[in-house]
């Protein structure tokens, strides 16, 4: 037996033994904060991703609100929301159109005693302007054995801005007639010659939203005295009268008022209490026994008068639309 024969194997000497290491208790720490740090940061991109989720909903969920609301808008009828420094209807259409009115004189070269005096409105930043039919146009009779009543032209436009405004003018503005539609009493046209200095088109809105008792301001040059005023409310937003001409029967959409018209309110704008223009002051039935029975074109059959009119003339009216 050699030396290190004692040492062979554990037995052989109580004293002596082998134990394996072991590993410290700090591992198990770490391993427990390891798994800690591991669920935070899931946590944390979990609540991100929580987050972003609910912000994208909310943003889909906006347009999506927004656009009902719009449509909705379209459907129903608007509700009333008065400014903060609201007066009157009558005030506010005042102060923000005045410059947008004109009153307009019509005269014929070879006959002097064939005038009239009206009211338009400026409805682009380009001048062009809005009036009746019946303002632009005269009827005469041709006389002799067949005595026939026909329709002509003023030759003569003039156009001016109510005395005391600055863009009044001693000589007036020259315009000329560019389109007409006799059954829906409309006529387009355009300053010509010397322009305002500034132009200010008024604004039309959409009559289909247009609600009985609403308020109404008309601007006209009543009897040819000048521009003035007068207001009251939409008795009926629509109206439909028949009548008839050379080519055959028709239809005219209108809108009933009870604001005083007048000869020589023809061709003015009838407005809402934003000063929008909800139509054009057209004709009215006076007798003994009625009253209160004014009637404006509907500022929709305006529109489309003028696209016709764009159309058929090769031109770009660039009026605005609330």
């Amino acid at each position: 037996m050699g030396v290190f024969d004692e040492f062979d194997s554990p037995e052989s000497n109580n004293n002596l033994y082998y134990e394996p290491p072991r590993k410290p208790e700090r591992d198990g720490v770490e391993a427990l904060q390891k798994t800690r740090k591991t669920m935070l940061i899931i946590s944390i991109v979990m609540a991100v991703l929580l987050i972003l989720t609910v912000v994208l909903c909310a943003v889909i969920s906006s347009v999506v609100v927004k656009d009902q609301v719009n449509a909705a808008l379209k459907e129903y009828k608007r509700y009333y929301y008065l400014p903060e420094d609201y007066s009157s209807a009558t005030l506010s259409v005042i102060s923000s159109n005045l410059d947008s009115v004109l009153e307009i004189s019509c005269s014929l070269s070879s006959n002097p005693n064939v005038a009239g005096k009206a009211t338009g409105f400026i409805i682009s930043d380009d001048g062009y302007v809005i009036t009746n039919c019946h303002v632009v146009t005269y009827e005469y009779s041709t006389g002799g054995w067949i005595n026939t009543v026909k329709t002509g032209t003023y030759d003569t436009i003039v156009a001016n801005f109510i005395e005391g405004s600055t863009l009044h003018r001693s000589a007036g503005y020259r315009l000329e007639l560019l389109y007409t539609d006799s059954r829906n009493d409309l006529a387009l046209l355009r300053f010509t010659g010397v322009k305002p200095e500034t132009i200010k088109p008024l604004t039309f809105c959409d009559s289909d939203m247009l609600t009985m008792g609403e308020e109404t301001v008309v601007i006209g040059n009543a009897q040819g005295y000048g521009l003035a005023v007068t207001n009251g409310i939409v008795s009926s937003p629509y109206r439909k009268f028949a009548d008839s001409d050379s080519n055959g029967e028709f239809t005219v959409d209108v809108f009933q008022t009870d604001a005083a018209l007048n000869p020589g309110n023809s061709g003015g704008p009838v407005c809402n209490m934003y000063g929008q223009v909800i139509g054009v002051a057209t004709f009215k039935i006076a007798d003994t026994e009625n009253e209160g029975l004014g009637f404006g074109i509907l500022s929709n059959v305006v529109i489309d008068f003028i696209e016709r009119a764009e159309s058929a003339k090769g031109i770009e009216v660039n009026y605005k639309v609330a």
